[in-house]
């Protein structure tokens, strides 16, 4: 599904190539989750899901990465592009970023345990995201250097909130003999949302 999505921009959605991509990979999806439901240890356990507090973790911890990999492949190719930023440069903007995603999760992982309803902290830190990214869309040759790096912080920032608390929600909501199951699917959902992200955006 991957590959056909990555030539979808040059072969054409509806051409045989990528229905017949999207076709295969969605019945090797289909045999998966049948696979999945049937053996001993899953490497997916999908009866976690019924957990309502593991669930939205995984969706979020998929679209957290979508972005955060988004951002880091196109957001420098938009700065060459729209601005004339050099290579180096281009790069060098995402710093603050990643100072952003620090901070941020310092502060997030100081707050939890004071906060009762921490979760609305999620919250917060997907608004922060969504505004960020926004921001960035609506970059244009007349944008500020310096509002574009307002913009990648709010990204950071909400980054940074996110992806401690969604572990602690998903460590707190399981039972002990899941933890370590629990744990792992958050990478592997944002490892998946992150190759899915690069596919998607250059197909654009």
């Amino acid at each position: 599904m991957l590959v056909a999505l990555s030539v979808a921009k040059d072969q054409g959605w509806t051409s045989f190539q990528v229905l017949g991509l999207l076709g295969f990979g969605l019945a090797m999806l289909v045999a998966f989750f049948i696979i999945e439901q049937r053996v001993k240890e899953p490497i997916v356990p999908f009866a976690l899901f019924k957990n309502r507090a593991f669930a939205v973790s995984m969706v979020v911890g998929f679209f957290a990465a979508l972005g955060m990999f988004g951002m880091i492949i196109f957001v420098p190719l938009e700065l060459q592009g729209v601005l004339g930023a050099s290579v180096t440069n281009s790069g060098l903007l995402l710093t603050p970023m990643m100072l952003g995603l620090i901070v941020a999760s310092i502060l997030s992982g100081q707050l939890i345990p004071r906060i009762k309803h921490y979760h609305y902290l999620g919250t917060i830190g997907i608004v922060l995201m969504m505004i960020g990214i926004y921001l960035l869309a609506q970059t244009t040759t007349s944008t500020a250097q310096m509002s574009i790096t307002i913009d990648i912080v709010l990204v950071g920032l909400g980054l940074g909130v996110t992806m401690p608390l969604y572990i602690n929600a998903v460590q707190s909501a399981l039972p002990m003999r899941y933890l370590g199951v629990g744990t792992s699917q958050i990478q592997f959902w944002r490892n998946v949302g992150g190759t899915v992200s690069s596919a998607i955006l250059g197909s654009i």
